[in-house]
């Protein structure tokens, strides 16, 4: 890489990240080349040379939050003893809504402008795709890990948006009920504790 390219690819970084602020601050509606030319204090040529439309530039803050949540679930999929996927994901759930909520919040705020934004239908559909396929690896088969997908977004959209998250009895009891081996290790120690 060239120096110019470095500094090319970092003046683009600096840009994301205050899209990224701009976001948290305001939703995807208060998103404009000009606020995030001055959130990033850089010239407002700036932002439109390397994202000449704000979708394009929505897009590398999806693309780039996308790539966040799902190498957090790989990782706390990683870190959690073999088959015990409902801590792991519990674990993550109680991080998302927690320290990394900001973070949390901007994701799913681009993911839902995708509704009205065509262009961002494809690197939205990538997170659940990507999210899966960190999940595929370490559940029964295909389906599952695309259940799950499916119910841990909704469990943090559900949470984001009302206030109200799960308690960690509920959120296991969720994520185990997918999964039949959890399921039958959390009943066999049940009956054990009475």
């Amino acid at each position: 890489m060239t120096r110019g390219e470095g500094r090319g690819a970092r003046r683009r970084q600096e840009i994301v990240d205050a899209a990224t602020r701009v976001v948290a601050e305001r939703g995807v509606a208060g998103l404009t080349h000009r606020v995030v030319a001055q959130a990033a204090e850089v010239p407002l040529g700036s932002t439109t040379y390397y994202f000449a439309t704000l979708d394009d530039l929505i897009e590398a803050v999806l693309l780039r939050s996308a790539d966040d949540m799902a190498r957090q679930t790989s990782e706390f999929l990683e870190r959690s003893a073999p088959d015990d996927v409902p801590h792991a994901l519990t674990a993550l759930v109680e991080r998302w809504l927690g320290p990394e909520r900001e973070c949390v919040v901007v994701a799913y705020e681009l993911y839902l402008a995708a509704l009205h934004r065509p262009a961002l239908r494809t690197p939205a559909r990538r997170w659940m795709l990507d999210c899966t396929r960190a999940l595929a690896g370490h559940v029964p088969d295909p389906l599952t890990a695309e259940v799950l997908t499916h119910l841990l977004n909704s469990v943090v959209l559900d949470a984001l948006v009302t206030g109200a998250a799960p308690g960690r009895d509920e959120l296991l009891a969720q994520f185990r009920s997918l999964l039949p081996d959890a399921r039958r290790e959390h009943e066999r120690g049940a009956s054990t504790a009475e």
